[in-house]
């Protein structure tokens, strides 16, 4: 498995300034299409068994359909972002999609909230 901190060129400065912007180019991609999706998708499937935690055990009412519903679209969401960057990332470097998919992020965990039963507490 690579390991995803590093690309094996610690302590190496490159001094032309060519060779360093592509360097800079390979590592950003590198966080952008496996680095951060990975933790997306790790971080989704703990905030959602804190979900069904909180569902059963603070306000007693786990209903099944619900969450799964909720589980499929937020980890759908997640992967389908993973194939999009994975994809379009080297094709349309100036969307900066990582960016544009960090944003969503906020409300999809926003949602997250929502069906926690925000609006009850």
């Amino acid at each position: 498995m690579t390991d995803l901190r590093n690309d094996g060129r610690q302590g190496i400065i490159d001094l032309d300034p060519h060779v360093a912007q592509r360097h800079k180019a390979e590592r950003s991609k590198r966080l952008q299409v496996r680095a951060i999706p990975s933790l997306r998708i790790g971080g989704y499937v703990l905030l959602l068994m804190l979900l069904a935690a909180h569902n059963i055990f603070i306000q007693d009412q786990f209903v099944l359909a619900e969450f799964l519903a909720v589980s499929s679209g937020v980890l759908g969401y997640s992967v389908a972002t993973w194939i999009v960057l994975h994809r379009l990332y080297a094709r349309f470097p100036r969307w900066r999609l990582g960016d544009v998919f960090l944003t969503v992020d906020i409300f999809v965990i926003t949602g997250i909230v929502y069906f926690a039963g925000a609006e009850q507490s």
